[in-house]
């Protein structure tokens, strides 16, 4: 087994390994071809990676990483605002529960709603219908007298 090397050929000091193995489980030997790139990942033992698949051509490399720091610095600043936000939402948590346990005010709604038994007859809610007349007796046909 080969451990891996820097650029100038010499092993990588590697302490951070598990179990102090270069290759992670397996052992492997390689000797990587001009033009070509040999890779692993970053979980050695799990990762399907130049020890699985070969060697690739340096031209299949699109981009390459710059190491920025942008979304680690985002994540901090809104901890520490989160933070700083933390007193101020623990005074409005106070201001409302105080509020909450005053005793409630009446709204100015109608009596009925606070009930309460309103002053004079209840209104009624609709007009009353107009009165109908009576039905006149249809006139009767004269009938035969009865006779002998």
């Amino acid at each position: 087994m080969t451990s891996p090397s820097s650029s100038n050929g010499s092993p990588l000091d590697e302490p951070y390994l598990r179990g102090n193995k270069p290759g992670g489980e397996r052992c492997f030997d390689v000797t990587v071809p001009a033009g070509e790139m040999f890779t692993m990942g970053d979980n050695r033992g799990l990762s399907f990676d130049s020890r699985y698949r070969g060697t690739f051509p340096l031209s299949s490399v699109i981009s390459r990483d710059q190491g920025s720091d942008a979304a680690l610095t985002t994540i901090g600043l809104l901890l520490v605002l989160g933070l700083l936000l933390l007193p101020v939402a623990l005074v409005f948590s106070l201001i409302a529960r105080r509020r909450r346990t005053d005793p409630p005010q009446p709204a100015g709604y109608p009596a009925w709603v606070l009930g309460q038994t309103p002053a004079g007859p209840p209104a009624a809610p609709f007009p009353a219908p107009p009165a109908v007349p009576a039905p006149a007796e249809a006139p009767t046909a004269p009938t035969a007298p009865e006779g002998p």
